[in-house]
This record gives structure tokens, C-alpha cells and sequence, in this order.
């Protein structure tokens, strides 16, 4: 019973991750499952790394939230890519992408170490934002004069 309740409630997380598009903490998943009968942190912290383990959920370190991993046609092993977020740091948008060689050449370049994983995640500006670039910082110095 309690394995049927595991998997139902990650499947509602990753359903709420796929709909989502962007994104979540685990918190904000709460918020939209308690409806579900998920009333508990520690449930949907449970089927994260439960679909993490299996390759379905990604964590984003410097946002400490998740996004569902996408299925992409032609990348039929996951072990030798690596899943890595481009972070736009002015909307917030992320856009996950899959790294074909970084795996193997890093592990290369530190005397054949077996790498058990790696986070890629690049931040800058995505396309939309990117012409809108940050207008200079006022110069403090000239201030301070006045």
C-alpha cells in the first residue's frame, strides 16, 4: 500500500513539474498537490529523490528547485550525457540542455576519475533579455563629491 502511495504521489510531482514549465520548489509543489491529499514536505521531498534516482527529476543547485528531465528523441543513454540548465538571470527563464562529451572529458582531464555526477549550469542572459542588458552602475565616486 505504502509503495502505491509512493509512486502515485511521484507521479503527481512530476506531472506538476511537466505542467509547470519552469521551476519549482519543493514547497510551491506542496502548495499545488495539497489538493491531491499531499499535505507534507517530506512527501514530495520523498518522490523528488525517488525521480531523481531514476533519471525523471533534475535539481538546480543555485535555485534549490527542480524541473522535470526532458525526453529527448536520440539521447538513449543518460549515463554518458549531462543534463545542464541555462539560467537567465534577469526573467529567470531555464533552459535545460544535454551535454554529450563534458562527462568523459572531465574525467579525462583528473587521471581517469570515475565521475558519479556533475552539475552544469551556466548563467547569463537568454535571448530575450540579452539586448536589455544591465544599464551601467552609477559611478559612487562622483557622488560622493557632489
Amino acid at each position: 500500500m505504502a509503495r502505491q502511495s509512493g509512486e502515485r504521489i511521484a507521479g503527481l510531482v512530476l506531472d506538476c513539474l511537466q505542467r509547470a514549465g519552469r521551476p519549482l520548489k519543493a514547497y510551491e509543489m506542496l502548495a499545488t498537490l495539497r489538493p491531491h491529499g499531499v499535505n507534507a514536505a517530506m512527501t514530495v521531498y520523498r518522490a523528488l529523490d525517488r525521480l531523481q534516482a531514476v533519471g525523471m527529476v533534475h535539481r538546480v543547485e543555485s535555485l534549490n528547485a527542480f524541473i522535470a528531465v526532458p525526453f529527448v528523441p536520440g539521447v538513449a543513454e543518460r549515463a554518458e550525457k549531462t543534463l545542464g540548465v541555462a539560467i537567465c538571470d534577469r526573467c529567470g527563464a531555464v533552459e535545460p540542455f544535454w551535454d554529450t562529451g563534458l562527462t568523459r572529458a572531465m574525467a579525462h582531464e583528473v587521471n581517469d576519475f570515475d565521475v558519479r555526477s556533475l552539475s552544469l549550469e551556466l548563467h547569463g542572459f537568454c535571448e530575450d533579455c540579452r539586448p536589455a542588458a544591465e544599464p551601467p552602475k552609477p559611478d559612487l565616486r562622483q557622488q560622493r563629491k557632489r
